[in-house]
């Protein structure tokens, strides 16, 4: 209501100063005044000269007697005046056709009319200044206004989500009070609840992070122990002594690994490797551990990931692999095949084993989840395996998922991402094919 108040009172202010003659033409017509005194005298002459002045500026001009005359009373030629036409002061309306000019030649009502002509009207750039002061104007107003409102508004809702960010990223210590100090609305109100919230989850990560050194540090040290004390045992117990052990070793190990990737952030990918010459290396090692199993390799010459982790791709890819080598019989096949894509590889590991149950499938990546029929605890797993693997690809951008092939097995797939740029790391260390 102000902005529309502000700009009619600024419009009517505008069209008034633009509605005044010139002054320039003001001095033109006060000269024409001037001839037309010099005339009254000369009938013939001022005829001439008016004749002139209306062709030369395509108007209408006269002089005319005005006779001033009373039914009653007594006229003062000082109190009042007769006017055919506009004082040349006044303002001249921009919406009505061109006036007439009223010039008093001398005191017994002798004036001189001039029409103003086209060249002389004000206003000629009105529409123009109209149009911007009702509509370039507010509208430059509002974008202004809007600007403003919208940078109140959004500037802390993005400095909520760079410390989401930055907390996500694993910066605890994140907080979001001192820079919207003095904020007293929602989201003032916002960040004060994130600061709480970002402590409390602070806290807890850090006692957790603190819970899983300590139990690294307590759980090994009577491991140690153990197998230290294993050669004063009898022979018959020894060997079943030792392989409980080693049970218990890989599943501390194993927990402790997987619940220090679930509390801490992605590492640096620094490494540069041949997927295809880390699949060898990691199915030699399995021919060797399981040499009555038939292990295919389908792999390009070379295929170079950059910017990765060569330990979690290799762990990973190793636990994928001896589960499906550990639960498929023996004399049966698995197959490694890895196909190469535009920005991403598949990498494909098919066993032939009893495969799992549909509605299993979604969950053999759980922590501690074992198909009891299929994939029992006789087989030496404790359910780690899968959820470590998944663990590792994620850390590297990569994805994984299982599912059963139609001629039996299960088949566990592999993405990651590749780079297009050429690798010399890679081309250097890659075999002869």
């Amino acid at each position: 209501m102000a902005l529309v108040y502000l700009i009619a009172e600024l419009s009517l202010h505008v069209e008034r100063k633009m509605s005044l003659i010139a002054p320039e033409y003001k001095a033109e017509i006060r000269a024409y005044q001037q001839q037309a005194k010099a005339y009254l005298n000369d009938e013939e002459a001022l005829f001439n000269w008016l004749t002139n002045l209306q062709t030369e500026e395509q108007t209408f001009a006269t002089v005319i007697s005005i006779q001033h005359s009373s039914i009653g009373g007594r006229i003062d030629n000082n109190e009042i005046a007769i006017q055919a036409g506009r004082n040349l002061d006044y303002a001249i309306h921009l919406y009505h056709d061109n006036p007439t000019i009223h010039l008093p030649l001398d005191s017994n009502g002798t004036v001189f009319l001039f029409r103003l002509p086209d060249r002389m009207m004000p206003g000629e750039l009105w529409p123009a200044v109209h149009l911007g002061m009702h509509l370039a104007l507010p509208m430059i107003i509002m974008v202004i206004f809007s600007v403003l409102l919208y940078r109140h508004v959004m500037a802390p809702i993005r400095q909520l989500e760079h410390a989401t960010q930055r907390f996500s990223a694993g910066d605890y210590a994140t907080r979001l009070t001192p820079e919207m100090r003095g904020r007293d609305d929602e989201l003032g109100r916002l960040a004060t609840t994130f600061d709480q919230m970002a402590s409390r989850v602070g806290e807890l990560i850090q006692s957790q992070r603190h819970l899983i050194h300590d139990l690294s540090h307590e759980l090994r040290t009577p491991l140690q122990r153990l197998e230290l004390s294993l050669p004063t045992l009898p022979a018959q117990h020894e060997s079943r002594v030792r392989h409980e052990v080693e049970l218990m070793r890989k599943l501390t190990e194993d927990t402790l690994t997987l619940a220090w990737m679930q509390n801490e952030t992605r590492s640096s990918l620094e490494d540069h490797l041949d997927l295809c010459t880390l699949i060898e290396v990691i199915a030699d090692d399995c021919r060797f551990e399981f040499p009555n199993h038939k292990l295919s390799l389908q792999l390009p010459r070379i295929l170079c990931l950059q910017h990765t982790s060569e330990r979690a791709l290799s762990q990973a890819i190793e636990n994928i692999l001896r589960n499906a080598l550990r639960y498929t019989p023996e004399g049966k096949r698995v197959s490694v095949t890895l196909h190469h894509h535009l920005a991403h590889c598949e990498l494909m590991i098919a066993d032939q084993g009893p495969g799992v149950p549909d509605d299993l499938l979604g969950q053999i990546f759980a922590p501690f989840f074992r198909v009891d029929k299929a994939r029992g605890r006789s087989a030496g797993g404790f359910g780690l395996g899968l959820a470590l693997a998944k663990r590792h690809i994620e850390s590297v951008g990569g994805t994984i998922a299982a599912y059963n092939a139609a001629s039996g097995g299960l088949t566990v797939g592999i993405e990651l991402p590749i780079s297009n740029t050429s690798c010399k790391t890679c081309k250097s260390t890659a075999p002869n094919q």
